[in-house]
């Protein structure tokens, strides 16, 4: 947070030059059409709240971009969210990368005895099968009455 406040001048130094530049282009296209923000001209207390998708990062201000992924709420949204796929799938090829160099670290046998090894554990469980069980044990008493 600090960090942020030193930057605070700079940011606000950027501001008013953006504003200035701002200015002049609408003086020479005063058709144009202000797609940035309702609130001109900018300061910092907008500018520090905006998101990242908010439309002030497009620039279709100055290229006057009418192509949908520029300009469609719904399309520009679906792009997000193939990108955030295509991350989550990186991060998986990473995990399987760090899996398989810790278990070459660990040198775990991949010979099937890890398999043989939870097979004896699980089929050789050798626990109380209920055959002799109390027949009490669901009215827990000897009336044979539900508790």
């Amino acid at each position: 947070m600090k960090a942020m406040q030193d930057q605070t001048p700079a940011i606000k130094k950027l501001l008013d030059k953006f504003n200035k530049h701002l200015a002049e282009y609408l003086e020479k296209f005063p058709d144009q059409t202000l797609r940035i923000s309702s609130a001109y001209p900018l300061r910092y207390e907008e500018f520090s709240k905006m998101p990242l998708d908010h439309n002030f990062w497009n620039n279709g201000l100055y290229f006057q971009s009418t192509a949908p992924w520029a300009v469609e709420p719904n399309l520009r949204t679906g792009i997000n969210c193939v990108l955030i796929l295509s991350r989550v799938q990186e991060e998986y090829q990473l995990i399987a990368q760090e899996i398989k160099s810790e278990k070459a670290k660990a040198k775990i046998p991949t010979t099937g005895e890890v398999d043989a090894a939870l097979e004896e554990v699980v089929l050789g469980d050798t626990h109380d099968d209920g055959e002799e069980a109390n027949e009490d044990w669901m009215t827990d008493n000897n009336d044979r009455e539900d508790v």
